[in-house]
């Protein structure tokens, strides 16, 4: 045991008062129990008010939609008119946004490699890349 470590343990034996929770104050983190016991807050009072306005029923409206049907048929009269960005932004409420992967790699490597490289090397390994997007669907 180092000679700090025993001065602890001698400190806590000779320590009056029964251990505080939380460290000495009594003000920090216990250990085992959440610092936030009812966590974050699911909805803010905004996002709340914005969802009981989406769910009222559109003032003067024939049909008696609600404000977010109203806005949903005019996005989907947008991207049958043609509208692209309209288009994305159904397809992407409807089937969720697509992951873009990130790929990080140092492209001066590469080039070195590139550069390394004979020309029927790099024949060999085009040619071996495009059996692969063949083998998996892919279009050359």
């Amino acid at each position: 045991m180092k000679k700090r470590d025993k001065e602890r343990a001698q400190e806590k034996a000779v320590r009056s008062e029964p251990y505080q929770p939380g460290g000495c104050t009594g003000k920090g983190w216990t250990p085992g129990v959440s610092g936030n016991p009812k966590g974050r807050a699911r909805t803010s009072k905004l996002s709340a008010a914005i969802r009981a306005k989406l769910d009222s029923i559109l003032p003067g409206d024939p049909n008696e939609r609600t404000i977010a049907m109203a806005l949903a048929d005019q996005v989907a009269d947008m991207a049958l008119s043609g509208d692209l960005e309209a288009i994305k932004y159904m397809n992407d409420r409807a089937e969720g946004k697509a992951f873009q992967s990130q790929v990080n790699f140092d492209a001066g490597s590469l080039e070195k490699q590139v550069a390394a490289m004979t020309t029927e090397e790099m024949q060999n390994r085009v040619v071996e890349l495009m059996s692969k997007m063949q083998e998996n669907g892919r279009a050359v």
